[in-house]
């Protein structure tokens, strides 16, 4: 083979290479990405129902106190 066709393949390869890693480190961002959103959604849900809690007990004690009375 000539210098050129070692050349070439060289650098096919060296490229081949490259956008392999490229494509395996943008689908590990990609996955951490949608891990955190994830993540994100379940922790403003459980501040949701935290709230929604309080606010039902705090309901709750305000009848009690009235059936009190």
């Amino acid at each position: 083979m000539s210098e050129t066709s070692v050349a070439l393949i060289t650098t096919g390869a060296a490229l081949g290479a490259s956008a392999i890693t490229g494509g395996l480190t943008w689908l590990a961002g990609r996955s951490n990405l949608v891990r955190d959103l994830m993540e994100q959604k379940a922790v403003r849900q459980e501040e949701h129902h935290r709230e929604v809690y309080t606010i039902c007990l705090e309901s709750l004690s305000k009848m009690a106190e009235l059936t009190t009375l």
